[in-house]
């Protein structure tokens, strides 16, 4: 057979942090920064964010604590590949 061609190393680009400001009900005026861990692009987070909100409001304890609701966005988030800080 001949011989294989060299390998092309293409660096990996990590994406872009992306800075959210969370719904006044989830934590007031208090913003996020949304660092995708995976490369997700901008569609793929606010897809994302969007169905961690629907779902965060389904926690025991989340209608009326921010607190709550807050953490269970950032938990809902972190599990479909993104950090918050």
């Amino acid at each position: 057979p001949p011989p294989l061609p060299p390998l092309t190393m293409v660096p990996v680009v990590p994406a872009a942090p992306v800075v959210v400001t969370p719904a006044p009900h989830a934590s007031g005026a208090q913003e996020w920064i949304i660092y995708p861990r995976h490369g997700q692009p901008p569609a793929q987070l606010e897809a994302d964010r969007l169905a961690c909100q629907q779902w965060a409001v389904t926690v025991p304890g989340a209608w009326g604590n921010p607190a709550v609701l807050r953490r269970a966005e950032a938990a809902c988030l972190d599990g479909r590949g993104y950090t918050v800080r």
